[in-house]
This record gives structure tokens, C-alpha cells and sequence, in this order.
């Protein structure tokens, strides 16, 4: 019989199958709990399963709450630029099942793991990375992105293969793959996908005829729609539409899988199996 430490091993790689099904996570930032629900439901109806909210989002906490009681657990929730120990256990008593940091700070990753939540903090340099995952990140957060590019990703993770990069900010349906086939893990776009105040001018020409809402709609009905427009055609659609990210094409092995998160079945494999829908642990 497994022991208690394995056990909470076991639902912590649950959970980071179940973050990264989709190797999107989603920030939303915007400004009352209200739209911040509406929105959330529709981009878990886009097929997006990891929502990040971020605390500089007036009331996240209790849009973290709320999005935990409506979406149940089809969709993973975490709290977003988490900065000391005390703000990572108000989110974790608020539900937050991930915490996401701009930087490194070794409280928050502690206090995470501490309360059953992944622990995804920000790093920019490879010493910073370590520095990380060595503190026991399951995820390091790669920012600014932006300023950096995929082919930096692919460089980090020649000498590192083993640690999981989920590059941050300034990413969007133009690089989203790119930064995938260089080997992160996930990709986490935030405004790119979910505007503050949006227009209906940036609802274009969709694929899949989602309609324009007239200008005497309410404001959160025209984020709801954008949020699902978005999520479809500029992520899921591009990367998966081509079977290239698929179930015929899933990145397997041990260096995939946090040395901290490593467990042995009764069949004696380790390993992990990445790929969009589901993530599979074998």
C-alpha cells in the first residue's frame, strides 16, 4: 500500500495532467467578479482548462472561489502574480489549485506544495530556472517571454531537459506553436485572448461564425463571445486542427516528468506522456 507521501504525490501529478491538458493556460484580467465568471464559463466552453487569475485583478480571490463552485473540476483554477507566503495561502484558502509568480520566491513555492497546489513560479535566466525547480516548482514560468523567443526555449532546454518551461507574456496565435514545438510544456497568454474593453471590430472574420454582438449588448456579453472566439480559432484550433500537437504525436519519457513528481507503479515504469487531450501518466 502506498504510503501518504505517495498518495499526495499521486493527485499532485493528477492535478498537473489535468493543468496542462491542454498546454494552454489563460489569464483574465478584468475589473468585477461578475465578468470574471462569465468569462471564465466561456472559455472553459472554448476547451480551455487552466484559468489563471491574476492578484491585480480587483476581487480575483473571490473570482477564484466562485469560478472553483461553478466550473467544478473541469476546469483547473489558479492565482496569478502571487508574491509572499501570506498572499499564496490566501489564495489557497480562496481554492487556488496553482500559484503563478512574475518571479521566484521560495515562500510561495513552500507554501504551495505545503497546500496540495502546483507551484509554477517565474524565472527568466537558466540559473534562475534551476534555482526553481530545485526549490521544487512544478513548473517554471518563463518571463518575459516576450523579450526572449521560442528559440530560447529550445536553447534552456538542451542542458536542461528535465525541467517544465511554460513561457509567459507577449505570447499569442502567431507564436503559441512555435513555443510548443520548442519544447514548453504549455504556453499562458493572457490579453491576447481576453481584452479589458473590448470592440466589437476584434471579433473579425471567425471560422466558425461566431456571431457580433450589436453595440446595446452588455460589455461582459461581448468579453464572453470574444473569449470564446479567441480560445477557438487563435489556440486550440492552430495547434491542434493539424494533429501536429495530437494523439498520433505525444513527447514521452522520465525527463518530462519533475524529479519531484517521479513515482513507481506496481508495473516498476515512470514516465509521463504529454499530449493535449489527455495528458496521460503511464
Amino acid at each position: 500500500m502506498d504510503g501518504e507521501g505517495d498518495v499526495d504525490n499521486d493527485n499532485r501529478i493528477l492535478l498537473l495532467e489535468r493543468a496542462l491538458a491542454r498546454r494552454v493556460v489563460v489569464i483574465v484580467r478584468l475589473k468585477s467578479v461578475a465578468p470574471l465568471i462569465d468569462v471564465a464559463q466561456a472559455l472553459a466552453d472554448g476547451g480551455i482548462r487552466a484559468l489563471e487569475f491574476t492578484l491585480t485583478t480587483p476581487c480575483a480571490l473571490d473570482a477564484i472561489a466562485a469560478c472553483r463552485a461553478r466550473l467544478g473540476d473541469g476546469v483547473v483554477v489558479g492565482a496569478g502574480t502571487v508574491l509572499d507566503g501570506t498572499q499564496a495561502r490566501r489564495c489557497l484558502d480562496a481554492g487556488a489549485q496553482f500559484l503563478v509568480s512574475p518571479g521566484f520566491d521560495v515562500e510561495v513555492v513552500t507554501a504551495g506544495r505545503a497546500g496540495g497546489a502546483l507551484a509554477m513560479p517565474g524565472a527568466m535566466t537558466p540559473t534562475e530556472i534551476v534555482v526553481a525547480w530545485r526549490a521544487g516548482a512544478d513548473v517554471v514560468k518563463v518571463f518575459p517571454a516576450r523579450a526572449l523567443g521560442p528559440t530560447y526555449i529550445s536553447d534552456v532546454l538542451a542542458p536542461l531537459p528535465h525541467i517544465l518551461l511554460m513561457p509567459t507574456g507577449g505570447v499569442d496565435e502567431t507564436n503559441a506553436a512555435a513555443y510548443l514545438r520548442a519544447g514548453a510544456v504549455a504556453v499562458a497568454a493572457g490579453g491576447n485572448l481576453v481584452d479589458a474593453q473590448p470592440s466589437p471590430v476584434q471579433t473579425g472574420q471567425r471560422s466558425h461564425s461566431a456571431p457580433v454582438p450589436s453595440s446595446t449588448r452588455p460589455i461582459v456579453e461581448l468579453q464572453v463571445v470574444l473569449a470564446v472566439a479567441s480560445v477557438r480559432e487563435c489556440v486550440i484550433d492552430p495547434l491542434y486542427n493539424e494533429g501536429e500537437f495530437g494523439e498520433g504525436c505525444m513527447v514521452s519519457g522520465l525527463h518530462h516528468l519533475p524529479q519531484h513528481h517521479v513515482r513507481r507503479r506496481e508495473s516498476g515504469r515512470r514516465g509521463i506522456s504529454l499530449c493535449p487531450s489527455p495528458l496521460r501518466v503511464e
